[in-house]
């Protein structure tokens, strides 16, 4: 009788970087969500936040997990989350009481989280065949 393991897929760098860089972005989004001072001023008001906060802790949780199991389903719930945000933010383009400087960076922070989510969706390197026991 024979057992086989299934390897585990093995993480390129640019899986590395781009968990890395989501688990910040995602931890980046919950400390905004909740401080009452990035709320205020710039016309920054609404349900939004909610958002922020709420995905960017799915997306710190699913990444993290990802990177210690390399679980594909955590991975693809992670870069969805992060997906989510540049997609909630972008609503700020239509509030009239945010400036253009806002609207710029809001739309490179979200065009950032797409790339970033892209790094983590980016096919892992093919692990090397298991050995037979």
């Amino acid at each position: 009788m024979t057992i086989t393991a299934v390897p585990k897929p093995t993480f390129s760098v640019a899986n590395h970087v781009g968990h890395a860089l989501g688990i910040l972005l995602s931890l980046s989004n919950v400390l905004l969500g909740i401080s009452p001072e990035a709320r205020e001023g710039d016309g920054y008001q609404g349900n939004a936040w909610v958002a922020f906060v709420v995905f960017g802790a799915i997306g710190v949780v699913a990444l993290l997990v990802s990177w210690i199991t390399r679980a594909p389903a955590a991975r693809r719930i992670g870069a969805a989350a992060l997906i989510l945000v540049a997609v909630a933010s972008l609503g700020f383009l239509f509030v009239p009481e945010v400036g253009t400087p806002g609207r710029v960076f809001n739309s490179i922070g979200a065009l950032v989280q797409i790339g970033v989510a892209a790094l983590v969706l980016r096919p892992s390197r093919k692990a090397a065949p298991a050995e037979r026991v």
